[in-house]
């Protein structure tokens, strides 16, 4: 698992040092978003870690962490809206913030069924059924 750290960890790091080196201009000044950046991490890392599986989220956008966060965006929404309107039978095809809501749990729920059969066929083939 150590190993598992240090390489995710290892590749954060290159990142930033490419951008500090890419902008060394004097005065200029560089703005980093770190609870994405470690969520990517934290996604590498257990994607790595438990599912053996690369998601390389630190490296490029990862479209699961954008998911995540419009996720997360709209379950604060609700939980500070007065009317449920959500609940309203047309409303995942009438309002926007509800179709992409709809399309970014796609996305998760499409990344986890991949890693679970990912992980029944590692485990299959590791007990020879």
């Amino acid at each position: 698992m150590i190993n598992v750290f240090t390489n995710c960890s290892e590749r954060t790091v290159a990142k930033f040092e490419k951008l500090i080196e890419g902008e060394s201009n004097p005065g200029h000044t560089i703005e980093l978003d770190l609870e994405a950046e470690f969520s990517s991490l934290a996604l590498d890392v257990i994607g790595l870690a438990i599912f053996n599986y690369d998601f390389g989220s630190v490296t490029e956008e990862s479209p699961v962490i954008k998911a995540v966060y419009g996720t997360l965006s709209e379950a604060e929404h609700r939980s500070t809206f007065y009317i449920p309107y959500w609940n309203l039978p047309f409303a995942r095809w009438f309002f926007p913030r509800q179709r992409k809501f709809h399309s970014d749990l796609m996305v998760i729920n499409n990344c986890l069924d991949g890693l679970i059969r990912n992980a029944k066929e590692t485990r299959e083939c590791l007990h020879g059924k």
